[in-house]
């Protein structure tokens, strides 16, 4: 598996030519690496000839293979109850830091958002920090679609003030729990907190966690990426924000899954015309959404939006329609991701 990716000498077992797989099907090479990198250990002799005299005599997918080990029992107990695994409050190690204006709990194990933060970054994402405090006005609603710990909620929270409104959509049970304390420590009564993803339609994904990130699977997807999983309820917006009488700014980063978002909360962005910022990630889009990056812009336009790109420095310009542009403009130097302002028409 990692000689197919990276080249190079492996120290597999010598395998038995007669009976060593081809093309996309496993190897004992790849039955050794699912080993030690899934179970961190040497094969045993009795486990490594029943797999060994599977594959030889079954074609079995590389994909196959590591789906099985994932899903046994010795992978659980590896990792699945491990203490990564845990979600209550005192298991996060969690820490309050200040940030004026606001308080944040962060979890230590957190290596996403929350350890940048404690060990003294600034700000997160400032650039668009810098937007958002010049869009938000006291007595506005704010909807923070995956609000990860929590940082733009308490930021849009403060800006909002007492008469405004601030909901926070936020599937993640760990980000959950560090969201409310956070909300207890800074005093705010006037968030509300939703623990589920934004979809299409009501159904149930798997969260793969890294750190605070998320990024939403279907159930019978490939295996897991991460060591922690999460089954979480998915729901359109539209259901739950029925009642809102006003919507003056979305923020949205779910890791690729906003076209899915966009689509369960038209209703709503019809109805309010709210300013919105958006991660625009062509890589997680195709992952996450299987949708073109050129497919969501015409999304956001669509809806009537006019797109501007946030530079670092807080400022915004036009974004052009010919994708291949934006390509070669603000993805050229490999960065993963830029972030967008759309305006309403």
């Amino acid at each position: 598996m990692l000689k197919r990716l990276f080249g190079g000498a492996t120290a597999a077992p010598p395998p038995d030519a007669a009976g060593r797989a081809t093309g996309p099907n496993a190897t004992p090479d790849d039955l050794y690496y699912c080993y030690r990198l899934l179970f961190n250990r040497e094969p045993d002799p009795e486990g490594w000839q029943a797999w060994y005299g599977h594959i030889s005599r079954f074609p079995t997918s590389v994909a196959t293979l590591v789906t099985a080990f994932m899903t046994s029992a010795e992978f659980a107990q590896i990792y699945l109850n491990s203490d990564t695994a845990r979600f209550t409050f005192a298991d996060l190690n969690p820490q309050l830091i200040e940030l004026d204006p606001i308080k944040l709990y962060v979890s230590a194990r957190d290596n996403a958002v929350g350890q940048a933060l404690a060990q003294g970054a600034a700000a997160y994402e400032p650039h668009v920090r810098q937007v958002l405090t010049r869009l938000l006005q006291p007595g506005d609603t704010f909807l923070d679609i995956g609000a990860n710990i929590g940082y733009f909620s308490m930021l849009a929270a403060q800006l909002v003030g007492d008469h405004g409104r601030v909901i926070s959509i936020e599937p993640n049970p760990e980000n959950c729990l560090l969201i409310r304390s956070s909300l207890a420590a800074n005093g705010f009564r006037h968030v509300e907190v939703y623990p589920y993803a934004a979809g299409s339609a009501p159904a149930m994904f798997m969260l793969e966690v890294e750190g605070s990130n998320g990024r939403l699977v279907p159930l019978e997807g490939r295996p897991a990426m991460s060591r922690l999983r999460f089954l979480v309820p998915v729901a359109p917006l539209d259901s739950l924000l029925t009642d809102l009488p006003r919507l003056d700014v979305i923020k949205i980063d779910i890791e690729g899954a906003e076209p899915m978002a966009f689509d369960g909360l038209r209703t709503t962005l019809q109805r309010h015309r709210p300013m919105i910022i958006s991660e625009f990630s062509p890589m997680m889009l195709r992952a996450t959404a299987a949708v073109e990056p050129q497919v969501y812009l015409k999304l956001l336009s669509d809806l009537g939006y006019q797109l501007a790109v946030i530079h670092e420095d807080g400022s915004t310009a036009p974004l052009s329609a010919d994708y291949s542009e934006i390509e070669r403009t603000y993805f050229a130097d490999g960065r993963s991701h830029i972030d967008l302002i759309a305006q309403p028409e």
